[in-house]
């Protein structure tokens, strides 16, 4: 369960890995934790979270950024 933020949002548009909500009202937070203890459901995200960790991690992200980084050097 998190904020819809952003970034958490777009994340969730490519993963399904959360139950976003958009305020702490009690019943916002109530509703959104009978949905992710639903069997099925929790299921569901920690299937989709552990796709999208084999991505989402420091090996990939390190690619990512040392190409960047070797992209600004050449430019100087």
């Amino acid at each position: 369960i998190t904020m819809s933020f952003p970034e958490y949002k777009h994340l969730n548009e490519q993963f399904h890995t959360a139950v976003l909500i958009d305020d702490l009202e009690p019943d916002t937070l109530s509703k959104a934790i009978r949905e992710i203890t639903s069997p099925d459901h929790f299921l569901l995200l920690r299937e989709n979270s552990l796709k999208a960790a084999t991505m989402l991690n420091w090996e990939n992200e390190k690619k990512a950024l040392l190409s960047i980084f070797q992209a600004a050097n050449s430019n100087l």
